[in-house]
């Protein structure tokens, strides 16, 4: 944030009709007497005789200016003074044909005005007075404009077209008061201007999300371009296209969608469970329908890649309660098959492979579930879920050792299950 920073002006006394009470005027000034010099120039540039004095506006200008700086005056009342001595100062110059004043102070006091505005819309930013703020910091960005307008140049500061600082303050004015469409004119300002970098990274993600969230598909997309150029390890705009898919409710293409992602980056943690999660819902949230053997096949190596880079157990979790209900999916479809004295030998083959299938994946799930109680053991406090996630996998893994024939280690689960208490 750039400090306000404060010109020393020399005053010096008009030689023209009024110059003592201009000289009185100016006396108050340097004594800080700006109260009664304000009273004082406005009697004296209400008389008809001196409303043309060139002299008496930069005085008003500077008296006004002056004032808002004062740190007991409203931050209302500081921002129209500064407003009043904008205008004051720029009727000084349309009165004073050769510009004299504004040129014996290189134009300081426009500059001062910027830089006022500025500082006064940090402290109302500050304050939490955020459409104060975004009222100060766009005057701010007006002053610049109009010095940028004049080519006026300063040794102190090299002033921009554009300002980044200043028009992401303006943004987050905007924001924060709830003033979406001038946020995104400020934000597309950063975006159109090609502007990147760590800081701007968030005004992407929010732009992208707002076009996409309006149903805006052109410039969604070419926010998301810029953005994915500009910032391509950053996973949100692919969970945001995820989203927008999702929310269509076209599962086929979500999956699709998913699977280029999780081709394209396998260790992408977020992408690959989030991916997991719903082709397990695919599978599984329908308990009246056959799970597609393809996908819970799929299902079963794309989350081995997501616990290889996983440090919540999540995944491992969604594997065993996956790994689970493949086999008891194939133990339920054996068991459909009655043996009986009639039963052909193609049926018994049958029967016979789909409780060998699910004794297969019964086994696999064993270390994941043993990993998992690991995990689980060795917390001190349990929340709710993992509670519930404790009590579950222990008693996969009893059933698991049951069909292994190992009735001591299913018993030592069971025990692991009744201790769990909510």
């Amino acid at each position: 944030m750039k400090k306000l920073c404060f010109f020393s002006f020399v005053l010096f006394v008009a030689a023209s009709a009024g110059a003592q009470s201009l000289d009185d005027i100016g006396k108050l000034m340097e004594k800080n007497k700006y109260d009664a010099a304000k009273v004082s120039i406005e009697k004296y540039i209400a008389d008809p005789k001196n409303v043309a004095s060139a002299e008496a506006w930069y005085y008003k200008g500077r008296i006004y200016n002056s004032l808002s700086k004062d740190s007991t005056v409203a931050k209302l009342d500081a921002y129209n003074y500064k407003q009043t001595a904008f205008d004051a100062f720029k009727k000084n110059q349309q009165l004073d044909k050769l510009d004299l004043r504004m040129k014996s102070e290189f134009f300081k006091s426009y500059l001062d005005l910027y830089l006022g505005f500025y500082d006064l819309g940090a402290q109302n930013f500050n304050l939490k007075n955020y459409p104060a703020a975004y009222n100060a910091f766009s005057k701010s960005q007006d002053m610049e404009n109009f010095i940028l307008s004049k080519n006026y140049l300063y040794d102190e500061i090299k002033l921009n077209k554009l300002d980044t600082a200043l028009v992401m303050n303006i943004a987050a004015s905007a924001l924060q008061a709830s003033d979406t469409l001038n946020a995104v004119i400020n934000y597309r300002r950063i975006t159109d201007a090609g502007i990147t970098g760590l800081d701007y990274e968030r005004v992407y993600e929010y732009l992208a999300r707002y076009y996409l969230d309006k149903k805006d598909n052109s410039n969604a997309q070419m926010i998301l371009t810029k953005a994915k150029t500009a910032y391509p390890t950053n996973n949100f705009w692919n969970a945001l296209e995820v989203e927008q898919i999702s929310k269509s409710g076209d599962i086929k293409a979500l999956l699709a969608r998913y699977d280029e992602l999780y081709n394209k980056d396998p260790r992408n943690f977020a992408n690959s469970y989030n991916y997991a999660v719903e082709m397990y819902n695919s599978l599984w949230a329908n308990d009246n329908k056959s799970p597609d053997t393809t996908l819970f096949l799929k299902l079963t190596t794309v989350l081995r890649s997501a616990i290889a880079v996983d440090e919540s157990m999540d995944a491992t979790m969604l594997l065993n309660n996956h790994l689970f209900n493949v086999a008891a999916d194939y133990s339920n479809k054996a068991a459909l098959i009655k043996v009986t004295k009639i039963t052909k030998p193609d049926e018994l083959k049958k029967k016979k492979d789909l409780n060998a299938s699910s004794i297969s994946y019964m086994n696999e799930l064993i270390p994941y579930g043993e990993s998992m109680i690991k995990f689980l053991s060795a917390k001190t406090t349990l929340t709710t879920k993992q509670k519930i996630n404790y009590k579950q996998v222990a008693n996969y893994l009893s059933d698991a050792y049951r069909v292994k024939g190992d009735l001591k280690k299913s018993a030592e689960y069971d025990k692991i299950t009744d201790s769990i208490k909510f």
